[in-house]
Order: C-alpha cells, then structure tokens, then sequence
C-alpha cells in the first residue's frame, strides 16, 4: 500500500507528517537504545560511537532501506548525497553563523575532515562512467563501503574520541525514562515511526516526482535530504550552545562519511544503484566543493569563521536554486 493519494497539496502534507516520524522516532530510538545499553554496562565509547555518530544518520538509513527495497534507488543516492551538502553548507553555516567564530580542534583539522574527503573522493570515483554511458554502483560496491564503514569505526574506537555524556545529560535522561519498560516500549514505537515515516517520505516523493515530471533525486536530494538533516541541525545548534564545539563538528563530519559509508553500503547492498548524468555533473560535484571548502578554510588558522560559513550557506542556496531552475 503506498501512502500517498496523487492530491498534490495532501501528499506534501503526507511528506511533512513522514519526515516528522522519522525524527520523533528517531530521537525516542536513540534515547531508548542508549538508556538501554547502559542497563547492561555497555560502554560510553561504545554507545558513542554506535548512537551519537551514527543516530543522526538513522533517517537516512530508514529512509534508504526502503527506498532500496521499493526498487527507487535513485531516492536512496539522492538522500545521501542531498544530506551531506545539507549538513556542511545548511546546517553546519547556520549553526556557525549563529555561533560567530568556531575553533576547531587538531584531531577534527587533521583526522576526522580528510578522512571524511578521503571517502568523499573514493566514492565519487565510483559514480564516475569510466567507460561511458551510465555508472552503475554494485552490489559489490556496496560491500566494499561496508567493509569501509567497519574501518571507520574501529579506527575511531581506537581513538578512543568519543565524548562522554556530562552528567546533566544523563541526568536529563533519567528524568525522561525511568524505567525499562519505558524505554523497551519506546525503542519500538521509535522502530515503527522510523520506518513508518521512512515509507511515507519515499512513496510521496515517488508520486509527486512522477506527477510532476522532476527526476525523484533532485528531489530527495533537496525536500527529503533537509528534513533528514535536522536532527544534525538540533545536536550542532544544541552543542555550539553549551559550548561542545567538538561534539557540534564532529557529529556534521561523522554523520557525512557515514552517509556514505554505511547509510550507501546498506542501499547498495540491497540493490545496485544508477547513477544519472545531473548526479555525476551536478550534485556529486557540489558535495566534493562542500567537503573541500570545509578542509581548506579549517587547515591554516583551525577555526571557522563568519564569513567563511556565511559562503557554505551562499553554495547551499544556489544548490537549491540550481534544483528549483531545474523543476521550472
């Protein structure tokens, strides 16, 4: 059954109640999990890396999975793709904006941002048609960015970076769950809205894509891509307000590689993925000049300042503007 009913203005209501889903659910998730995980003694470095980092990118993943599984691969790249311009020129300019100048620590400079290009590269020689014609991104492709996802993890453990939660978050959450059937029932319910919310964006933007003759990545890569970026939104607005710049960046580049890493190897996996010529020459690009922007404004003086995230956000519009010419 699809959620969606070919009534223009209903299924962009139905689209803003999905992606309204994907994060309640998507916080209870989490919040759950991790109350959950430290029930049994599971470590902060371990819930870190598995709720913080990745948490964010749960959205996507549902999202992805789905359209995958639907046979809309093309959904599930524009997603990706869509998130991580979003998340370095949307949310990571505004939240920096607001913040005014934003230090940046070593590890962040020098690790975690070259390695987020140094995916960003791999994959997009993967999306390029070295023979011609369309690329295609294999089954195998997808195993090989899994196999990335898990080096990427482990290296970070071995780290061993991820921050601890402050004792008034913890404290904050013994406030909201106060038990273990809470936090079970909430963990499921967090399931269904996940997925629930993830079919109804997916079927939505499949209609109206169709109904209005746009290509369904441009608009998964715009209208889908920033209502999955918005928890990234809330945890970076959160952290440069109580001062956690550490935890603001780092969740933006973390959620960036695994975008691709995980949220693509699982897509991938499921179905092999086309890419088109407007993602090859237009998107694709746009993401490279994000994540090299980022790199080189933070690798001299190792802060971002005012102008330079007021220039993310100035790329992010004509992203959407370039998008919009193409829909008129």
């Amino acid at each position: 059954m699809l959620f969606a009913t070919g009534n223009l203005p209903f299924d962009i209501l139905l689209l803003v109640v999905g992606i309204f889903l994907l994060i309640k659910g998507s916080g209870w998730f989490v919040d759950s999990a991790s109350f959950i995980a430290k029930r049994f003694d599971i470590s902060d470095a371990v819930i870190g890396l598995t709720l913080v980092s990745i948490g964010t990118s749960l959205p996507e993943l549902a999202t992805n999975v789905y359209a995958s599984f639907s046979g809309e691969a093309d959904v599930a790249l524009g997603n990706a793709v869509g998130s991580n311009i979003t998340n370095i020129t949307l949310v990571l300019g505004i939240g920096a904006l607001l913040h005014g100048t934003l230090p940046i620590s070593d590890d962040i400079a020098k690790l975690d941002i070259r390695a987020m290009m140094l995916v960003y590269i791999l994959f997009g020689a993967m999306c390029v048609p070295w023979l011609g014609g369309e690329a295609i991104l294999s089954r195998w492709d997808g195993v090989l960015l899994l196999a990335g996802c898990a080096l990427y993890s482990w290296w970070l453990l071995r780290r061993n970076r991820i921050p601890s939660e402050s004792d008034d978050d913890e404290e904050a959450e013994q406030e909201t769950l106060q038990s273990m059937w809470i936090a079970v029932v909430l963990f499921l319910v967090g399931l269904v809205m996940i997925f629930s919310g993830a079919k109804m964006s997916v079927d939505t933007v499949v209609i109206t894509a169709n109904k209005l003759g746009t290509p369904k990545e441009l608009v998964s890569a715009t209208i889908i891509a920033f209502g999955t970026s918005v928890p990234e939104l809330a945890v970076t607005v959160t952290g440069l307000r109580k001062g956690k710049q550490d935890l603001a960046l780092g969740n933006i580049v973390g959620s960036c590689v695994f975008n691709i890493l995980l949220v693509m190897g699982v897509a991938m996996t499921i179905t092999p993925v086309h890419v088109s010529s407007d993602m090859s020459s237009r998107m694709l690009p746009i993401m490279l000049v994000s994540g090299a922007g980022l790199l080189l404004f933070v690798r001299g003086n190792r802060r971002l300042d005012r102008w330079q995230s007021g220039l993310l956000f100035v790329l992010y519009v004509v992203f959407v503007l370039d998008n919009i010419r193409l829909v008129l």
